[in-house]
C-alpha cells in the first residue's frame, strides 16, 4: 500500500475513543494467546513449510531437497533433520540432482543453474545457453555428464560438470518435464502432449518415439497425447512413464512400444514415478496417495501415510540410497520408507536444526 503521510479522513478520532483502560486490557490478553499458540508443544521441533518440488538421496543417509525461493535443505542422517543451504538465487528450483556426496545441481525458472562441488556449502551459478526458460528436470550419471530439460522442447548438456552447457536438441514448442539415464548412452526425456525421446548415444541424437499434437479440423480443439509429467529409466530397455488422467506406460524394448498400465486409481495427474534398481518395485507418486507395486506393475496397492497424509499432493518420489524411497510434496512434505515393504507404512521424517 502507497503511503502519502497522512491519516485517513477520522482515523485520528477513531483511535482516540478505543484507546480506553478495556482496549489495553484486551490487547493484552490477545498478545498472551497469541503468544502461547506460537510456542512449541514440549519436544516438538520446526518442519520445513515450503513446498519441496525437488529431492535427491545418493545414498541413504545424505540427501537434499528444494523448492521456492532458491530453497535448499540439506540432511546428513537419513532425513530426520534438515539444514538449510544458501543458495545464493530466489528463483523456484524444480529439481536436485546429486551425482555423489559433493557434486550436485539444482535447476528452475529464469534459466537458473546453480552447482556444488562440496556437498551444498557453496553453491555457484552456471551459464544456461539460452536465456529465460523454465528449466524443468536435470540428470547427471558422472560429475561431468549431465542433462537439462526445459519448456520449448530444449534439451541442454554438459561434459564438463557444467563449466559449459549447450542446447543438444530442440523440437516443436512444447514442455518436457523429465529426463532420465540408465548409463552415458541410454536415456529418456517426456514431457507435454505424451511426447517422449530417446537417445543411445548419450544425446547425440534424440529420436522421437511418442506423442502427437495438432489441430481437429473440424472443431479447431487442439488434440494431442497424454501429457507427461515424469520418467525413470531402468536400463537399457526398460522404462516407465506417468502424466495427466493416471496415464501409466511402461516399455521394455527401449521404447520401440509403449504398454499402457491401469493401477486402478482414476483420472488423477501422476506426478513422478521411480523403481528399486531391480525394477521390480515401482513406485508413483499423485495426490493424497502413492501407488507401490512389487511385481513391475501386474498389481498395484496404496500405501498408509503415519501421520496421515491429509489433502496434499506429493510431486516427486526417489530412490534413497540402494534400497529405500523418499517422496516429497506440498508444505514440506517428505515420507520415507526403507524398502523392505513398499506397499506398507511411509513415514513422516524432516525436522530443521
Amino acid at each position: 500500500m502507497k503511503k502519502n503521510g497522512h491519516s485517513a479522513p477520522g482515523l485520528e478520532k477513531r483511535l482516540s475513543t478505543a484507546l480506553t483502560p478495556l482496549f489495553w486490557k484486551r490487547l493484552l490478553c490477545s498478545a498472551v494467546f497469541v503468544l502461547v499458540m506460537s510456542m512449541s508443544a514440549p519436544g516438538a521441533a520446526d518442519r520445513i513449510d515450503e513446498d519441496l518440488l525437488g529431492v535427491s538421496f545418493p545414498e541413504a543417509q545424505k540427501g537434499w531437497v528444494c523448492g521456492r525461493y532458491g530453497a535448499i535443505y540439506h540432511s546428513a542422517d537419513g532425513g530426520q533433520t534438515w539444514r538449510a543451504q544458501d543458495t545464493g538465487t530466489r528463483a523456484t528450483l524444480t529439481s536436485v540432482f546429486f551425482v555423489d556426496l559433493q557434486n550436485g545441481w539444482a535447476v528452475g525458472d529464469a534459466s537458473t543453474i546453480i552447482h556444488s562441488a562440496d556437498g551444498g556449502t557453496t553453491w555457484t551459478q552456471q551459464k544456461s545457453p539460452v536465456a529465460n526458460f523454465y528449466l524443468m528436470d536435470v540428470f547427471f550419471v558422472s560429475p561431468e555428464k549431465g542433462w537439462i530439460v526445459t519448456e520449448r522442447t530444449h534439451i541442454f548438456h554438459t561434459d564438463d560438470g557444467g563449466k559449459t552447457w549447450k542446447v543438444q536438441f530442440s523440437d516443436q514448442d512444447f514442455i518436457l518435464k523429465s529426463v532420465s539415464f540408465s548409463d552415458a548412452l541410454n536415456g529418456w526425456a517426456v514431457g507435454e502432449y505424451g511426447f517422449a525421446y530417446h537417445t543411445v548415444d548419450g544425446g547425440g541424437n534424440w529420436q522421437w518415439q511418442a506423442g502427437e499434437f495438432g489441430e481437429d479440423m473440424e472443431t479447431g480443439d487442439i488434440k494431442g497425447g497424454n501429457y507427461l509429467f515424469s520418467v525413470t529409466a531402468v536400463d537399457v530397455v526398460k522404462a516407465w512413464a506417468v502424466g495427466i488422467d493416471g496415464h501409466v506406460v511402461t516399455t521394455r524394448d527401449g521404447g520401440e512400444t509403449w504398454q499402457v498400465v491401469v493401477p486402478g486409481i482414476g483420472k488423477v495427474a501422476l506426478t513422478s514415478v521411480t523403481t528399486d534398481r531391480s525394477g521390480k518395485v515401482v513406485a508413483i507418486a499423485t495426490k493424497e496417495a502413492l501407488l507401490v507395486s512389487t511385481d513391475e506393475g501386474q498389481t498395484w496397492t496404496k500405501p498408509s501415510f503415519q501421520p496421515p497424509l491429509g489433502y496434499r499432493w506429493l510431486y516427486r518420489i526417489v530412490r534413497k540410497g540402494d534400497s529405500g524411497f523418499v517422496v516429497v510434496g506440498m508444505e514440506g512434505t517428505i515420507y520415507q520408507n526403507d524398502g523392505r515393504s513398499p506397499s506398507s507404512t511411509w513415514r513422516q521424517i524432516g525436522t530443521i536444526e
